[in-house]
């Protein structure tokens, strides 16, 4: 049995290290594993015969992580601790609020203004200029997507994963069949005193 411990990254909370603890477990041949969010490290236990680091790795980083094995500090070039990763990582997402946040106050702004009066630019004001507003709001949003590209894509193959999960469940299937053959008519009748819908 062999122990290793892994640097993690990209974990903003503690759905992400439980995550990855509930997908490594399940890998052949892994033994325990312990994802610490506060340090984003992880500790493995794991039979070298059945699976190695790089596999480990490579489940890691198909779930949207970052991974690599802990660096011990070398004399040429020390490793990052855990500390200075996570430090790192809050200073990216400080910078992606900032710049969420500059772009989310323009729509805001523009939004908000016409309504309560704020001094707009002329060529956004008026019925006949609606469809120029909706667009530069639009335009706003696009940089805030691009800053936040990163939980979205995250997000997306979360998504896709839950609905492949999903449509291996026979009860998914059923919900899925009634929409490929919907109902053709509905038929309403009273029977006993009571109103009975009949579905074909």
């Amino acid at each position: 049995m062999k122990k290793e411990l892994l640097d993690i990254t990209g974990m903003s909370c503690s759905a992400c290290s439980s995550r990855i603890e509930k997908v490594v477990s399940k890998m052949q041949g892994v033994q325990q594993i312990s994802v610490n969010l506060l340090t984003n490290n992880a500790h493995i236990s794991f039979n070298e015969s059945v699976v190695d680091e790089a596999a480990i790795i490579a489940r890691i980083e198909k779930l949207g992580f970052g991974a690599a094995i802990h660096a011990q500090s070398k004399a040429a070039a020390p490793a990052s601790t855990p500390q200075d990763t996570a430090a790192q990582e809050m200073e990216e997402m400080r910078q992606r609020l900032i710049g969420s946040m500059i772009f989310a106050g323009l729509v805001f702004y523009q939004h908000m203004g016409r309504m309560w009066g704020w001094p707009l630019p002329g060529f956004i004001l008026g019925q006949e200029n609606e469809l120029i507003n909706a667009l530069l709001q639009m335009l706003w949003c696009i940089p805030v997507l691009f800053i936040d590209r990163k939980y979205f894509i995250h997000g997306a193959r979360n998504l896709r994963r839950t609905i492949q999960r999903e449509l291996e469940d026979p009860i998914a299937e059923k919900i899925i069949d009634s929409f490929e053959h919907p109902i053709s008519s509905l038929t309403a009748f009273a029977e006993d005193g009571k109103i009975q819908i009949r579905a074909e």
